[in-house]
């Protein structure tokens, strides 16, 4: 039986570089967010924080708040891997049908961190770096149109990533992550 572990967390919380360290593992990690881009080269959209948004909204609108979780449910299905790390479980639906689906087999990793640091992580990105209030209206967007916060509330670990040494942040990952493997 497989394994899915869900990596969540607000923009900035380290969720990418926590699944970058799964892989170094040979886990195999699957970008939630994969659909927003294949839309936005599908409409030919620019990237930017606007219309990753406007996509976003879009598709939960059209196709329900759990659409992310159903269509990547799609690919963890046609995998042959057994541990499987999801990069960016966001809306409290996608977290109900992933854990409806896979059962005790689902488990919730929730990274948290300040919004002062997460902020200062987000600006200084040199790709889709976003200002100040791009940050702000991000994480109010997410917490109130697509539950964001409920989900972050349904983990089964937490890591608090307040620093900037990355090999500390690597050591609670690894730790998470054996915990996690073996329940």
């Amino acid at each position: 039986m497989k394994k899915i572990i869900a990596v969540t967390g607000m923009p900035g919380a380290g969720k990418t570089l926590a699944c970058e360290f799964a892989k170094e593992r040979g886990y195999a990690v699957f970008y939630v967010g994969g659909l927003t881009k294949e839309e936005l080269e599908k409409r030919g959209l620019e990237v930017n924080e606007a219309n990753e948004r406007e996509i976003r909204e879009s598709l939960r609108k059209e196709f329900g708040m759990d659409v992310y979780a159903q269509k990547i449910s799609e690919k963890i299905a046609a995998s042959g891997e057994e541990i499987i790390l999801l990069d960016g479980v966001r809306s409290f639906e996608e977290y109900e049908f992933l854990r409806n689906k896979y059962g005790k087999d689902f488990l919730m990793l929730s990274i948290v961190v300040s919004p002062d640091l997460r902020y200062e992580r987000l600006m200084s990105r040199e790709f889709r770096g976003l200002s100040k209030e791009d940050c702000v209206s991000r994480d109010m967007s997410e917490i109130r149109n697509i539950n964001h916060g409920n989900t972050i509330a349904m983990g089964d670990y937490y890591i608090v990533n307040d620093g900037s040494d990355k090999s500390e942040f690597r050591e609670k990952v690894n730790e998470v992550l054996n915990k996690l493997v073996e329940s």
